[in-house]
């Protein structure tokens, strides 16, 4: 029988190591040198019931982990195998080098106790301190968080931007997306909109995409003029408001060359300009859904030509989502137009220091045009722009406070606020500290 062996001593059962007859396996051990895993953590897992979010910081050197819980706090540890060994394949995604799985199917109310440890082809370093934690019961519903396990989309949909529109010169070469509702669930019959951030195009439907479609919603994401950050660009906050007017369908200021309140962009040493409808997003969403429409693609139930008022978007059917400097944008846009929800991934942090204090871009003071309640905003706590007091400017300038209800939430901290569909004090804008 060969196994890994560990830094210190651990007893792990038959029924885990193969050895047969129900005898246990003493593993010794020899040092390894790979260093404990740093920051490890395990959180509630909002908006479920019976889960706990486990995550720590990558070690250098390791090639895989060992999880380890335990109804107690210093004996009867077992492996969570989806978080563990060679063949984890429960990792969730995350920045700034972290690791992070979750572990379902546990009691509520009952107290978890979880250690772990680094390891690679030499063996495994010393265990982690013991962490703990309780996982709660949410009383979502199956309707508000419905269980997508087995949902199939159809494949996505790619075109070049300018096969769609040959006006486009922002990215011209560069592809866009588009996706059906899958098949088998209740179609929402509203269109999902996906904006990049700075510098990013387009690359496929990604992870919001294709829940979005698992979910009902046909999905598209378009590219638009978005080289440089607006914070990069804008030094006065009358800029922001100029400069996502050009971005959303090239008038404004910033549509003239040398244009008044446009910032400078760095590329070129100007003021910022586009005077090119084709590369801002409601001709580029209006194109798309043409092109769409014209050329076969009205299949699984999906007519492209709902989402167009004559040859304009239909604002009021789309749901416009970005990641930065596209959730600005999409905010931009729920300001100015009915649209039908807006969702902000680390967005909008539209705020400059203005006589010492974080000040709102000038737009947040006019309401918007789309019911504030139609606004949702999610951000991690080690964003920068979070940490340096964007974000909150930004919210409260927005109106999510507590006049209307509507409060940040921030979520994992010593008393952890679940995401409870029916709390009663509903809030549309959360940050966090768990991967």
């Amino acid at each position: 029988l060969s196994t890994a062996v560990a830094v210190g001593t651990s007893t792990i059962s038959a029924a885990q190591s193969g050895v047969s007859g129900g005898a246990t396996l003493t593993v010794t051990s020899v040092t390894s040198g790979v260093p404990v895993p740093t920051e490890f953590r395990v959180d509630t897992s909002a908006g479920t019931t019976g889960q706990l979010f486990v995550s720590w910081i990558a070690a250098p050197s390791a090639t895989y982990y060992n999880v380890e819980r335990s109804t107690q706090p210093s004996a009867g540890f077992t492996l969570v195998t989806q978080c563990s060994g060679t063949g984890a394949l429960k990792y969730i995604g995350t920045f700034q080098n972290l690791k992070a799985c979750r572990d379902k199917g546990l009691v509520v109310g009952t107290t978890y106790y979880y250690r772990m440890q680094s390891c690679n082809a030499t063996g495994c370093g010393n265990y982690t301190a013991v962490t703990s934690n309780v996982p709660v019961n949410s009383d979502c519903t199956p309707t508000q968080i419905p269980d997508l396990t087995g949902v199939k989309a159809v494949p996505q949909i790619k075109v070049t931007s300018s096969t769609v529109d040959p006006a486009v010169t922002f990215l011209p070469n560069n592809l866009e997306y588009a996706a059906y509702a899958a098949p088998g669930v209740a179609r929402k019959n509203k269109l999902l909109v996906f904006l990049s951030g700075s510098g990013d195009a387009c690359g496929g439907v990604g992870v919001l995409g294709q829940i979005g479609v698992n979910l009902g919603f046909d999905f598209m994401c378009v590219n638009y003029s978005n080289a440089v950050s607006a914070l990069n660009i804008c030094d006065d906050t009358s800029c922001f408001g100029n400069l996502f007017q050009a971005k959303l369908d090239a008038t404004g200021p910033c549509s003239i060359a040398n244009g008044p309140d446009c910032g400078t962009d760095p590329n070129t040493g100007q003021p910022y300009v586009n005077s090119n409808p084709a590369d801002a997003i409601t001709q580029r969403i209006s194109m798309m859904l043409q092109y769409l429409n014209n050329n076969g693609y009205n299949a699984n139930g999906t007519d492209w030509s709902s989402y167009l008022s004559g040859t304009t978007p239909d604002w009021t059917r789309i749901v416009l989502s970005g990641w930065s400097q596209g959730g600005s944008l999409a905010t931009y846009t729920g300001y100015k137009l009915p649209v039908a929800r807006v969702i902000n991934l680390s967005a909008p942090p539209l705020a400059i220091l203005v006589g010492g204090v974080m000040t709102a871009a000038d737009f947040f003071s006019v309401p918007p045009v789309t019911n504030i309640r139609n606004f949702y905003g999610f951000v991690h706590t080690r964003d920068q722009l979070y940490m340096i007091g964007r974000f909150q400017s930004v919210w409260k300038a927005a109106g999510f406070t507590d006049l209307n209800s509507d409060a940040e939430v921030r979520l994992n901290t010593a008393s952890p606020v679940g995401l409870n569909c029916n709390a009663g004090v509903p809030s549309h804008n959360f940050s966090t500290s768990a991967p």
